[in-house]
């Protein structure tokens, strides 16, 4: 059973366009003329969460985009903001002391 991505990711802060992700993650595959499957195999995810993540706009966990991003070679601060789980300028910004905590969410 797929969870609601509002439940299954509480932090996430942009919802305007939840495909914003899904359309990167899949110019990024179709660029390098590679599957979804082989994508999750190299970051280690189950391919369901790909799935998810394009069939019904379920958002993945901070963990989660943080080893795709590392099996796509960005930075996963990039794939954060398209999620919506961080804002571009708190992307941008400096971090302070109050937003360690928020960070180590992450």
């Amino acid at each position: 059973m797929l969870l609601d991505a509002r439940l299954y990711n509480p932090h996430v802060t942009n919802q305007e366009d939840p495909k914003r992700l899904s359309s990167y993650i899949r110019a990024w595959l179709t660029d390098r003329n590679m599957s979804a499957l082989a994508l999750a195999q190299r970051a280690g995810i189950p391919h369901t969460t790909l799935s998810a993540l394009f069939n019904h706009d379920n958002v993945p966990r901070p963990v989660t985009l943080k080893k795709i991003g590392a099996a796509m070679g960005i930075p996963v601060g990039k794939l954060l903001v398209l999620a919506g789980h961080l804002t571009q300028q708190e992307y941008e910004q400096p971090i302070g002391d109050t937003d360690l905590a928020r960070l180590y969410e992450v």
